[in-house]
């Protein structure tokens, strides 16, 4: 197994929302990865792992579409965004918790609406979202048993905010604000911006943020300081890789490439881009992604048709 042979290092300077011209990153390099996949026989029927996976778990069983979002501090509560397809016509989106101990799930936001990419509040009491109810904006909801009033953290004024995930300190919000990684304050002050890019997350330690960006017809990974310095590029090659989740301890990165047979497969990665290793195989295809905090990779995927939900702890 090859390490990742170059690694590529943008300076990019953060600039505030009322002033300074966006930074445009450098063009991207090519350089080799090699990916470590090793076969397993197939622990449930409808999705394929590869021997580097174990503990395989389906936890939805179709109906809805759903999605992965964010596991509660606790490990008790799984976010999720379902939503219903009729023919060509997809229902609104709505936020529903799933409880991991007995299966039941509970709606948590209106149908007359689309509302999704919801995380949790520090202490579990709260979540906050994407809400499309006055334009595109981050909202925080009151109350985690059913939606009790809420309030604004961005506004139109702003433009199209979303994708929000909150620090381990509860002190900053990473989001994306017209296709710019950007911050702002829970109390809906000092946004700042980084750049073009997608998907953000706080690193476990606060000190960096892992994104998606297009580069040409492709997507890769990146990460950079929370103060928008030393980017990094972590991925490459003919290929697309998104939706990058932190394990609990920092260390590696949980991410959906399609390197593998041209579907959407689960893998990971150590975080400086090196040791690729494939964990899910076969005819079907991850659309998000969730490292939680209990050591599980939560995510769906359409092995069983809809888009249903799993999880699966990598071996060690």
């Amino acid at each position: 197994m090859t390490n990742l042979n170059k690694y590529i290092s943008v300076l990019i300077i953060g600039f505030i929302i009322t002033g300074c011209a966006e930074r445009q990153m450098q063009p991207s390099y090519e350089f080799k990865q090699e990916v470590q996949k090793v076969h397993a026989p197939t622990i449930d029927k409808n999705v394929g792992i590869t021997g580097a996976a174990g503990e395989l778990k389906r936890l939805t069983f179709g109906g809805y579409e759903e999605l992965v979002s964010q596991l509660s501090n606790d490990g008790k509560w799984l976010l999720m965004d379902t939503y219903n397809l009729d023919g060509n016509n997809r229902s609104e989106t709505i936020i529903q918790k799933l409880s991991l101990e007995t299966g039941v799930k509970m709606i948590l936001t209106p149908s007359n609406s689309t509302n999704n990419r919801a995380i949790w509040d520090t202490d579990d009491k709260s979540i906050i979202f994407t809400s499309k109810r006055s334009g595109s904006a981050i909202v925080q909801s009151m109350g985690v048993d059913g939606e009790s009033g809420i309030k604004f953290i961005t506004n139109s004024s702003l433009g199209t905010a979303s994708e929000p995930d909150l620090n381990n300190q509860g002190t900053d919000i990473v989001f994306v604000l017209n296709n710019q990684i950007s911050m702002i304050k829970p109390n809906g002050t000092q946004v700042r911006m980084f750049g073009n890019g997608y998907l953000p997350k706080f690193s476990p330690n606060d000190d960096k943020i892992l994104f998606s960006k297009d580069i040409g017809e492709r997507t890769h990974i990146f990460t950079m300081k929370t103060n928008g310095t030393q980017l990094m590029q972590l991925t490459a090659e003919n290929a697309s890789d998104f939706e990058g989740s932190w394990s609990p301890n920092g260390e590696q990165i949980a991410f959906i490439s399609n390197r593998a047979n041209n579907h959407n497969h689960l893998f990971i990665m150590n975080n400086n881009g090196s040791n690729i290793i494939q964990l899910t195989d076969g005819n079907f295809d991850i659309s998000s992604v969730h490292w939680g905090k209990d050591g599980n990779i939560y995510f769906s995927a359409n092995a069983g048709g809809n888009r249903d939900l799993w999880k699966l702890k990598p071996m060690k």
